[in-house]
């Protein structure tokens, strides 16, 4: 089964012994099998670092990718209004990657939130089970 998985702040895919959540549960689906698209930010959240300066595309293992988005837009301070035009931003170019770059829109795609409820969002018109609060 092809899987997204949509999570901005979290520690990077390639500090394998850092692992979040999401990290954790990509590791565990694609070592069963399921081919996973993990979209992530080129901006570290915990180091406040960029990582990429433009979106990048890296494959993990034979069934794991991670998608980096970019954003022009950083923030130093975890709460600050930077913060949120930098998600504004990102939610902005996932619609935009995601509608040209990746069909088929898998059956699921776990995330943080509701993706519709963000700026740029709208509510998906095809049926697509959307699992929150997993990560």
């Amino acid at each position: 089964m092809r899987v997204w998985l949509i999570k901005i702040a979290e520690p990077m895919p390639f500090k394998r012994e850092q692992l979040g959540r999401t990290g954790s549960l990509a590791e565990y689906l694609s070592k069963n099998g399921h081919e996973v698209i993990w979209w992530k930010s080129t901006y570290s959240h915990g180091d406040k670092k960029l990582y990429y300066n433009k979106h990048t595309q890296k494959k993990i293992n034979s069934h794991e990718v991670v998608i980096f988005l970019h954003s022009s837009i950083i923030y130093k301070k975890n709460v600050s209004f930077q913060r949120i035009l930098f998600y504004k931003k990102l939610t902005c170019e996932f619609k935009k990657y995601a509608e040209k770059k990746m069909k088929p829109v898998p059956p699921c795609a776990p995330t943080a939130g509701p993706l519709w409820r963000r700026p740029c969002m709208k509510k998906p018109q095809r049926k697509h089970r959307i699992l929150r609060g997993i990560t």
